[in-house]
């Protein structure tokens, strides 16, 4: 993600979440839905005009965004943990987090960012067939929230965002950071979505 350390600097791994960090989230979600109903609609849905134009351009320009400022911002930031969200997605990536660290977690949905559009498109049926895969792999340490709700957060992403575990007081200080939960006490790698 930031390339080679500095001598005498350990890396940041997804095993040092602790209780009572924050939960930062650097890109929102939505682009496997995006990609999903790409492959399956018209080519003109993406084009200027189209249903589909607005999302997916916004969704492009996010899987171009380097991780790497986030990175950086979380480090100075005191994170105590940190992974990638790719194609486990969210839930996926948060659990095995939370496994390595011995802990639950609670995230807020109302404050989960999501690229515009990308919750109609759950609704529409471009569920993608990893999202199954990931609920299957979180199964009943999942909880909370609709079934949309636990699609959303099982979206396969492509160059996602950083899932960050720091001290709340930091939390503000990572680029294009966005609060969405916090890490507790619990069974390890339970997520409860409220």
């Amino acid at each position: 993600v930031i390339g080679e350390l500095p001598a005498g600097v350990e890396p940041l791994t997804n095993a040092g979440a602790r209780i009572g960090d924050i939960l930062v989230l650097t890109k929102p979600l939505g682009t496997g839905l995006i990609a999903t109903a790409h492959k399956r609609l018209a080519a003109s849905a993406v084009a200027p005009g189209g249903p589909l134009s607005e999302a997916y351009t916004h969704a492009v320009s996010l899987m171009r965004q380097q991780n790497g400022p986030a990175a950086r911002d979380a480090r100075r930031a005191g994170a105590h943990s940190m992974t990638d969200v790719t194609g486990f997605g969210l839930a996926g990536h948060l659990h095995k987090m939370l496994l390595a660290s011995g802990a639950a977690a609670r995230i807020t949905l109302e404050d989960l960012p999501v690229i515009h559009g990308a919750r109609s498109l759950i609704v529409e049926g471009f569920v993608p067939g990893g999202t199954l895969r990931n609920l299957e792999f979180v199964g009943s340490a999942l909880s909370g929230g609709s079934d949309d709700d636990r699609s959303l957060v099982a979206d396969p992403q492509t160059s996602g965002g950083l899932l960050i575990s720091c001290p709340a007081d930091h939390a503000a200080q990572i680029h294009d950071g966005v609060i969405i939960g916090e890490v507790v006490a619990g069974i390890a790698g339970a997520i409860e979505l409220v």
